[in-house]
């Protein structure tokens, strides 16, 4: 629920299931994993790198290459899918 007189409209209602989602794993992931080893601190450096990530090559690509919006979302999507997956082959555990 909104809270009201913020006017935060559609970015307040991303936000929420945004918030919901998170906990809505997180619970999900605790009851599923009460057996094994669960490290909540990966989660938060993964989350916050993939959204640099993604943040600064959206930066770059914008700045750098004078093109078109999709031609611009193409190599940015293809840039950031090139760097995930190499830092999955640099850095296995990561993908556990």
């Amino acid at each position: 629920m909104l809270i009201p007189g913020l006017e935060i409209g559609s970015a307040g209602l991303v936000l929420r299931v945004l918030i919901l989602q998170l906990i809505q794993v997180n619970v999900i992931a605790w009851f599923i994993s009460c057996k094994w080893k669960f490290d909540w601190l990966y989660q938060f450096i993964i989350l916050g790198f993939l959204i640099a990530l993604g943040m600064s090559i959206k930066v770059l690509v914008i700045n750098v290459l004078d093109i078109n919006v999709i031609a611009s979302i193409l190599i940015a999507s293809f840039f950031y899918i090139i760097i995930v997956m190499l830092a999955i082959y640099i850095m296995p555990w990561i993908k556990n």
